[in-house]
């Protein structure tokens, strides 16, 4: 692509609009302005592939991002899910041994009593 940019082809792009080509190859872009007005050609050549990749090496990098950013809130749902099991299942255990020792301890009044 590169090797196709030169001046002779730059000629050829602007005499292709007539309207413009004697201003340009005349008036504007002749002696030292010349190397100017070809880089200027190139750059407006490259210019829409450039803003192309550069548009889509931004959705590249915001994908990745807003992907990591959904898995770990997936994560962090499943951990605290499994947190909220195990506090529930702990809940229960706490209740059976405070049961279990309230009827001990009832028992144990009871036996004391029976055999006093």
């Amino acid at each position: 692509m590169w090797g196709l940019e030169n001046t002779e082809n730059w000629r050829r792009a602007i005499s292709a609009r007539p309207e413009d080509a004697a201003i340009w190859l005349n008036q504007v872009c002749t002696g030292e302005m010349e190397a100017t007005c070809v880089r200027d050609f190139e750059l407006k050549q490259v210019y829409p592939y450039l803003v192309l990749c550069i548009v889509g090496l931004a959705a590249v990098i915001v994908g990745f991002i807003a992907d990591h950013s959904n898995r770990s809130a997936f994560v962090n749902k499943k951990v605290i899910a499994e947190q909220k099991v195990k506090l529930i299942l702990n809940h229960k255990l706490r209740e059976e041994t405070l049961v279990k020792e309230h009827k001990k301890k009832e028992d144990t009044i009871i036996e004391m009593f029976e055999n006093f």
